[in-house]
């Protein structure tokens, strides 16, 4: 099973996928907790340097660097692991794509070219929270890290990137989870959702 999540900066998403591979795991389930950008492979790495970088790349650059990172970790991380069984869950996937890429004007088609042959996840979770909450999360996170709060992570930015998601997540038939409460609140939600999905 391939379970993604995916949400604004500071929506909780990679906090609920680290829940769920927990829960996964205690009940003898074979998991693989993985993310995007790579943190593991080269491609992710350098993609990772061009999203902190003050002279940002062009948006299909960037759509591009991301769908490369992307096939490095279908082919060396995501399809092993379907194959052998294993669930997968990530912390973001393809749908970060047309949801940041084309916010900076890259063309839904050039994007759906360049995605066309990833494998499609069996769920998709979008965690929703409004942009003030994530707001206020990022800035408290951002406190015991110097104070640094990412070019991607400013308030306006965030209400168009939820409005987008929300809009996409209609369309592909994502799962909305209200991001709002404690994690162990929202881990409740996400758990209920999985099991309307056969988990």
């Amino acid at each position: 099973m391939f379970i993604v999540f995916e949400g604004i900066d500071g929506s909780g998403k990679g906090t609920q996928a680290r829940m769920l591979a927990d829960y996964l795991i205690r009940r003898g389930k074979k998991v693989v907790l993985t993310e995007e950008p790579t943190k593991e492979l080269f491609t992710g790495y350098f993609t990772r340097i061009l999203l902190r970088s003050k002279d940002t790349p062009h948006p299909k650059t960037i759509a591009l660097m991301m769908a490369a990172d992307r096939n490095e970790h279908v082919e060396k991380i995501i399809r092993p692991a379907l194959e052998a069984e294993e669930i997968v869950i990530s912390e973001r996937y393809y749908g970060s794509s047309f949801v940041y890429q084309s916010l900076q004007g890259v063309p839904d088609d050039f994007l759906n070219y360049i995605n066309r042959d990833f494998p499609r996840p069996d769920v998709t979770i979008l965690v929703d929270v409004p942009a003030e909450v994530a707001m206020e999360r990022i800035l408290g996170r951002a406190h015991g890290n110097d104070g640094l709060v990412q070019k991607f992570e400013q308030l306006e930015f965030l209400r168009s990137v939820r409005q987008k998601y929300l809009e996409i997540a209609e369309k592909a038939g994502f799962v909305v989870i209200d991001g709002r409460g404690s994690p162990e609140d929202v881990h409740q939600r996400v758990l209920g959702a999985l099991r309307d999905h056969g988990l």
